[in-house]
């Protein structure tokens, strides 16, 4: 009779028999005499040949840890470590994850409670380190006690973030000005903008500007599916909308920033209302993006073009536990 936990690892080519990816652990646990299957991938293709179908089936809710695989899938450089988690039970997908150290995991909806014991087993024994967790609720909130639990670490809710998924453009009344597609000649503004985006959305975890360099000098190259596109008023650039690769026939808008002394004119709205139009004319499914949730301004003004949220998300940081009285 078989353990009730068997790990088979494999290393290089798959066998002619084995639909596994290279670097993949799968580990098999009987739990209530149902067997699961935990596999590990070190490559983004593979992961999402078995886990992305069932993904797709809600694009909207899994366009972060999608967007990334197919960005790791296309454009290695850009990440370039990439980890990733499934189970499985009856070729369901159960759970999933992503990371591309030093950037936080990535985690999909779980169909149950108890399978997050599972998933946050594999990925605390991997040996990856990332310094926090995004997911929808209520699957990051029951991950972050189970990843406490079996490492240690103390979670600490950074932000909360709106899912939102667009298929139609609302009727507005836009701001002057007009849309253009950012070129080299904007690279240090958009440098600035992008550095400036992170350091008010998450002033804990501030990004460099030679990191926010590399992040422009991606969406810039002309070669690359991703982009940044501008809104242009009186000759000057007041607003900038950045877009990550389609997947899914979808395209995730963001990050969205308009300079303080550019706010409250409209111009962010006509950027964002415009810019997803453009993608709805051109064949696109849907537009995604992310908000704030803190900002509720912001989240009016997605509703307002026709965005429409269908889940709510949080961002976690890990943090060392704090010592007992014991300790002291």
């Amino acid at each position: 009779m078989m353990p009730a936990t068997t790990t088979f690892v494999y290393r290089g080519l798959p066998s002619s028999d084995e639909n596994v990816g290279p670097f993949c652990e799968k580990q098999f646990s009987d739990r209530e005499n149902e067997w699961m299957r935990i596999a590990s991938y070190g490559d983004a293709g593979w992961f999402l040949s078995e886990a992305g179908a069932q993904l797709m089936v809600d694009v909207a809710r899994h366009q972060l840890i999608l967007g990334i695989g197919e960005t790791v899938r296309q454009q290695p450089d850009v990440y370039p470590e990439y980890h990733a988690w499934a189970v499985y039970s009856g070729g369901e997908l159960m759970a999933a994850a992503s990371c591309t150290p030093p950037h936080k995991y990535v985690l999909a909806d779980s169909s149950s409670v108890e399978v997050l014991d599972d998933l946050v087993a594999v990925m605390a024994d991997s040996g990856v380190t990332a310094p926090g967790v995004i997911g929808n609720t209520p699957t990051v909130t029951e991950f972050v006690t189970r990843w406490s639990g079996a490492t240690g670490s103390e979670a600490r809710k950074e932000m909360g973030q709106g899912v939102f998924t667009l298929d139609s453009v609302e009727g507005l009344e836009l701001s002057a000005g007009r849309i253009r597609e950012a070129d080299l000649e904007d690279r240090e503004q958009l440098i600035t903008w992008w550095q400036t985006f992170f350091d008010e959305v998450l002033p804990d975890e501030p990004i460099s500007r030679d990191d926010a360099a590399e992040r422009v000098d991606q969406r810039l190259d002309p070669v690359r599916p991703q982009g940044v596109s501008l809104w242009e008023h009186a000759g000057r650039v007041v607003a900038m909308s950045a877009h990550s690769a389609p997947v899914a026939n979808s395209v995730r808008i963001g990050p969205v920033y308009t300079p303080p002394e550019f706010r409250g004119r409209g111009y962010g709205t006509a950027l964002v209302a415009t810019q997803s139009k453009r993608f709805l004319d051109e064949g696109r499914d849907r537009c995604l993006l992310y908000t704030d949730l803190a900002n509720p301004t912001s989240n009016a003004i997605y509703r307002r073009i026709g965005y429409r949220q269908v889940a709510e998300s949080a961002v976690y940081r890990f943090e060392a536990a704090a010592a007992s009285d014991e300790e002291h």
